[in-house]
């Protein structure tokens, strides 16, 4: 089963995922769109595993995927993503890459 506390009041989360196909998604919607209401969650979890993410940030369902997979490999083991977006500046002198919010 995946819970997710959905703290963007302004936003109703997207239709695929409180719809999934699998049946196992739950969607817990708070009032107050804050940071610490991911750490106040009203339904108990059923798992040992928890995947936290900022509520504006949506991440591609691969990535999910793949971070599941390597808990699952390591369930003893943190598992992440990058702070906010990870991007590689094309015709950058050096391709390095920058980080931060993309506006797209």
């Amino acid at each position: 089963e995946i819970q997710i506390i959905w703290c963007d009041s302004n936003n109703e989360p997207p239709d695929e995922v409180v719809h999934h196909a699998s049946g196992k998604v739950r969607v817990e919607k708070h009032v107050i769109n804050s940071l610490n209401e991911r750490f106040k969650v009203m339904m108990d979890t059923p798992t040992l595993g928890i995947l936290s993410l900022d509520d504006d940030v949506l991440r591609p369902c691969v990535a999910l995927d793949a971070a599941f997979l390597r808990w699952t490999r390591h369930p003893e083991r943190m598992v992440g993503f990058d702070a906010r977006t990870h991007v590689v500046v094309a015709g950058d002198s050096n391709e390095e890459s920058k980080e931060g919010v993309r506006n797209n």
